[in-house]
């Protein structure tokens, strides 16, 4: 279930494959760095696969939080 603040109200489960549609996925393991600028660049150069939405995905290593929400990369975090 998605909040009105775009964060996912429920834990993520691993079984559930849910939708296979990938229209641009960027990933960013990088220790140290800032991570969220390094993931709004890469998410910002793949937005011409999928311009209707856009949404990232943290972990810290025991949970997983999502934002999301319609519109372009510059829209949805602005």
């Amino acid at each position: 279930m998605l909040k009105g603040d775009g964060r996912l109200g429920h834990d993520l489960d691993p079984q559930d494959r849910g939708p296979q549609d990938a229209c641009g996925v960027f990933g960013v393991w990088a220790p140290g760095e800032e991570v969220s600028k390094l993931t709004y660049y890469g998410l910002y150069a793949l937005q011409h696969r999928g311009q209707e939405s856009a949404g990232i995905a943290v972990s810290e290593g025991s949970r997983i939080l999502v934002y999301k929400d319609m519109g372009l990369v510059a829209q949805v975090f602005d």
